[in-house]
């Protein structure tokens, strides 16, 4: 398991008394069993009154946690926000929204060799990240015990992404746009 952390990462002192744990598969349309049931067989060990848990499970099978096939991009946004703890699949996008919203995320990559993908690019990637400290890789079930565990012990987040650039390029690129556009209506 990689417990390399980002200088970025904050640890809190105090163990979680109620934890909010969210875990998503994404909305690829194989499913993700597996991380289902590694997430059950670490559920089926805690005192539930202890935990408030919801998985977005796509087409997998649903399991002992209270569960959606699917959600919108508002609400998964404030499920990822709202957590202590952040389960995902590798996916880049799913990664990306924990971290913006200042989530160190336990990722369990899909693997096309059990029909969970199509290709090996969630592997490749979550290994990247993990080597760089921006994510906390689970490669088995007892890494994804160890990790919840450790979790709920103390807490991770990251600084949040500060995203005020996007809006200034995106009216700076609109502008431009605006500018040759113009430029042509002028010269008809």
């Amino acid at each position: 398991m990689d417990r390399t952390r980002s200088s970025a990462t904050r640890t809190t002192t105090r163990p979680l008394e109620t934890a909010k744990i969210f875990v998503t598969v994404g909305t690829d349309h194989h499913p993700f069993d597996r991380m289902v049931d590694w997430f059950d067989s670490w559920l089926a060990t805690r005192d539930p009154a202890q935990l408030a848990t919801l998985v977005q499970r796509g087409t997998s099978r649903e399991g002992l946690a209270t569960s959606v096939e699917y959600l919108g991009f508002e609400d998964l946004q404030k499920e990822i926000k709202s957590a202590d703890i952040v389960v995902t699949h590798g996916g880049p996008g799913s990664i990306i929204e924990c971290r913006r919203w200042g989530k160190l995320p336990i990722v369990v990559p899909r693997d096309p060799a059990r029909g969970e993908h199509i290709d090996d690019h969630q592997i490749l990637f979550c290994e990247r990240m993990a080597a760089q400290g921006q994510i906390l890789l689970a490669r088995s079930a007892s890494d994804l015990a160890e990790l919840l565990d450790s979790g709920l012990a103390s807490p991770r987040t990251v600084e949040p992404f500060d995203h005020s650039h996007v809006d200034r390029t995106a009216a700076r690129i609109g502008s431009i746009v605006e500018g040759l556009v113009g430029d042509r209506r002028g010269r008809s």
